[in-house]
């Protein structure tokens, strides 16, 4: 039973043909996990001595930069990420330029 609220809109329609239960139980249940594993997920950074010099403000991003990378449908880790871990690595030593 679906309740009216008077807002006039019609029910939302699966843009995904021959959607079937199952798999939309598995795709609701893998959006779950990996929602709980962006928010829960350890921040790794490159291990140094310079591993403390990453600002906090940076790392405080990562996880809303998950979620943008998450609803974007990437499946690879967000520019944020890429910085908080190659931070200390640059300031340990130059890096070649390949």
């Amino acid at each position: 039973m679906q309740l009216g609220f008077g807002f006039g809109l019609e029910p939302a329609k699966t843009t995904i043909p021959n959607l079937r239960p199952k798999s939309f139980i598995k795709a609701k249940s893998d959006f779950v996990l990996d929602f709980m594993d962006l928010l829960q997920s350890p921040i790794i950074v490159y291990p140094s001595q310079w591993q403390d010099a990453v600002p906090k403000h940076l790392l405080n991003n990562i996880t809303m930069a998950r979620m943008l990378t998450q609803m974007r449908g990437e499946h690879m880790a967000s520019l944020t990420e890429v910085v908080a871990y190659m931070m200390p690595r640059t300031f340990e030593s130059p890096m070649a330029s390949e």
